[in-house]
């Protein structure tokens, strides 16, 4: 089903989402990040296969090696955060994935391997931003906020 990750814990602001906490968890379908999140870990959502969408807050500043890898049903991703850095296979061998949004400059990308095996993906990006280059398998302006 549908998670909502909390803000704070026993008052304690959840910084960061642990490496393989959702691994194969074929039951998730969305998940809601908190804007405390910094960081998502590696292979968090690694075999996801029932998720189908999610938005990473601009406060996430890394994500990690195969952390959406071989989420099956996975359909788009909306990036708000500027320049992240992508560790590489992060979304990698995802068939069903068509649109990454990204709100703001390219990310650095540790390994050009980030979208290996989702040969559909589309990734859009805002005019006026930077470093974009070869780092995306396609590049076009941005969808219309009615099309999101």
């Amino acid at each position: 089903g549908k998670i909502s990750i909390p803000k704070k814990i026993k008052n304690i602001p959840v910084t960061s989402i642990g490496n393989g906490a959702f691994l194969r968890c074929s039951s998730l379908t969305s998940v809601t990040i908190p804007d405390s999140v910094t960081s998502i870990g590696d292979n968090v959502f690694q075999d996801c296969s029932s998720l189908t969408s999610v938005t990473i807050p601009d406060s996430v500043t890394s994500i990690g090696e195969v952390a959406f890898f071989g989420c099956s049903s996975l359909v788009c991703v909306d990036i708000k955060a500027s320049a992240p850095r992508i560790k590489k296979y992060a979304f990698g061998d995802c068939p069903n994935l068509k649109t990454v949004v990204f709100g703001g400059d390219a990310p650095s990308v540790l390994g050009s391997t980030i979208f290996d095996g989702s040969e559909k993906v589309v990734v859009f990006y805002l005019p006026g931003t930077f470093g974009w280059g070869s780092k995306v398998p396609q590049k076009t302006a941005p969808p219309s906020d009615k099309a999101r």
